[in-house]
């Protein structure tokens, strides 16, 4: 054994330069999660009403579909022929 302790371990000095890499990851960490709320905070109060009235936007598209599949339905089965004259004038005739 060498003349340094009595088990043979050898000191472990304090390094400095691990510890301000592992406090700037954990600083870099915090900060952008800082930066996100930050980010979500700016664009759901300035921008609030933009983003109300596309998800608005996108409800209302959503319920024309709706009605227009539905009216679709009953047209094909109470008019098998206007349905497929539909189907025809939208999507192209069919082989």
């Amino acid at each position: 054994m060498g003349s340094g302790s009595p088990y043979g371990w050898t000191e472990k000095t304090f390094d400095f330069r691990e510890n301000t890499r592992m406090l700037r990851t954990i600083f870099s960490i915090g900060l952008f999660a800082v930066l996100g709320l930050i980010a979500l905070k700016f664009i759901f109060g300035i921008f609030g009403f933009a983003v109300g009235l596309f998800v608005w936007l996108l409800f209302a598209a959503i319920k024309v579909a709706l009605i227009g599949l539905v009216i679709y339905f009953i047209i094909r089965i109470v008019s098998p022929s206007t349905a497929q004259r539909l189907r025809e004038r939208w999507s192209g005739p069919t082989m």
